[in-house]
């Protein structure tokens, strides 16, 4: 009697499973994925009726900045970034072409020209700008953001 078709799938896949599959070749980590790819882009979108550009993150993601930062203090902690979630990375990213800023981190968290940067839990998908002006305290992170006041832009 010949074995059907889906146990010879099914005993593969439980065999590879259980063997780690042995791969020969290494797949891509997310440190290896991170190196090839900037962390942050640029993006044009509509902001308050007009084309801006905007830094996104790889995903597309908008990226924000909280105006209650300080060069020497976080303001958004906690319950904070439960809505609005740190862009974190091991190192600074790179310059990206056509942002004259500066890209540094402050305890493992991007900031750009002194700006902790953020995404925001209530936009769903790329380019999208629900976190603009959300308090009157989160804003657009965008290219000509000026150097936050008492930072020297390179780590608190």
């Amino acid at each position: 009697m010949p074995i059907p078709k889906w146990t010879v799938s099914m005993l593969f896949l439980a065999v590879v499973t259980m063997t780690g599959c042995g791969s020969a070749t290494p797949r891509a980590t997310a440190s290896s994925a991170a190196k090839s790819e900037p962390l942050v882009e640029v993006a044009t979108v509509t902001v308050s009726g007009k084309p801006e550009t905007i830094l996104v993150n790889r995903a597309g993601d908008t990226l924000y900045y909280f105006v209650s930062d300080q060069p020497d203090r976080q303001a958004c902690t906690g319950a904070c970034q439960a809505l609005w979630l740190p862009l974190k990375a091991s190192a600074a990213p790179a310059a990206v072409a056509g942002v004259p800023g500066h890209f540094s981190l402050f305890r493992g968290q991007v900031e750009y020209n002194g700006h902790l940067l953020y995404t925001y839990r209530g936009d769903f998908g790329p380019h999208e700008l629900h976190g603009q002006g959300v308090q009157g305290l989160w804003f657009v992170a965008t290219p000509s953001l000026p150097p936050l006041a008492g930072s020297s832009g390179s780590g608190w």
